[in-house]
Parts: structure tokens; C-alpha cells; sequence
């Protein structure tokens, strides 16, 4: 029989109180791990990356549409919040536009 838990931390022990605080930590790291990955990839973990000729195709598809633009902005607003989408949408929008010239 397998258990997914480190140690025995219920064992109550000196031991399993380090059972317990091991187990612990590595929530609490995992959790922030995720925290900050959503805040500092740029894509999500597994997926491929995009072709810089595909990303500039995409944006050409919506650059015109204020309605696509809106919808590009709320998604990243309701994932990173207003002021952090806004900064993220600017420079995307800055950096298709670089590509354009």
C-alpha cells in the first residue's frame, strides 16, 4: 500500500512532527511555485511555442477589432488583474506593432 503523504506524520513522534512540517513546505512551496509561474511565463507550462511570423498573423487578425482587443484584454485582466493586464496588453500590443515596421 502506497501513501501520497511524506513520512508518517501522524506517527506522533519527533519524526513525524518533521513528517508533518516536510509536507507542509512542499504545499505551501508548490502553491507559490504556481503563484509566480502564471505571473512569469509567458505561456503555459507543456504548451509549444508560437512562430514570431504566427503571433504577428494573430495580431493582424485582431489589431482592427476593438471588440477581439477588449476580449484579449478581460481575459488577462480576469487572470492577472486589471493593472497587471493592462501592462501586459500595452507591451504586446508595442511589440506586434515594432514587428510591423
Amino acid at each position: 500500500m502506497t501513501s501520497e503523504k511524506y513520512g508518517a506524520p501522524k506517527a506522533g513522534d519527533t519524526t513525524s512532527q518533521y513528517d508533518q512540517l516536510v509536507e507542509e513546505m512542499a504545499g505551501q512551496f508548490n502553491q507559490r511555485a504556481q503563484e509566480l509561474a502564471e505571473e512569469l511565463i509567458n505561456r503555459p507550462v507543456g504548451s509549444k511555442m508560437v512562430k514570431k511570423e504566427d503571433q504577428l498573423s494573430d495580431y493582424l487578425l485582431i489589431r482592427d477589432d476593438p471588440q477581439k482587443l477588449s476580449a484579449l484584454y478581460a481575459a488577462d485582466a480576469a487572470k492577472f488583474g486589471k493593472g497587471r493586464a493592462l501592462e501586459r496588453f500595452l507591451k504586446y500590443v508595442e511589440t506586434m506593432e515594432k514587428r510591423l515596421k
